[in-house]
């Protein structure tokens, strides 16, 4: 199976590039286009806020992150998806 398929069966986002130091590609189902974003680090602050969503994929720099483990929520009406990735 190639990565796009296996995504699509098993999850509605994927975070490429993790553990990373200035930016991670996210790939996410069309449903979220247009949706928001937040990046929550581990005490549950959000620290990234990114509005309507590209359609399915996007870079996302997290440069200006501290060194942590963080979550990346994405939300559109009443779907709500979620991923953690790990910044160095």
């Amino acid at each position: 199976r190639d990565l796009h398929t296996a995504y699509r069966r098993q999850r509605q986002m994927c975070i490429r590039d993790s553990p990373a130091t200035t930016q991670i590609r996210l790939r996410y189902d069309a449903a979220f286009t247009d949706g928001s974003l937040q990046v929550v680090d581990e005490s549950g602050k959000t620290c990234l806020l990114v509005s309507n969503l590209p359609n399915q994929t996007h870079l996302l720099d997290i440069q200006n992150l501290a060194v942590g483990i963080y979550a990346v929520i994405i939300q559109k009406d009443e779907k709500i998806i979620q991923e953690k990735f790990v910044k160095y």
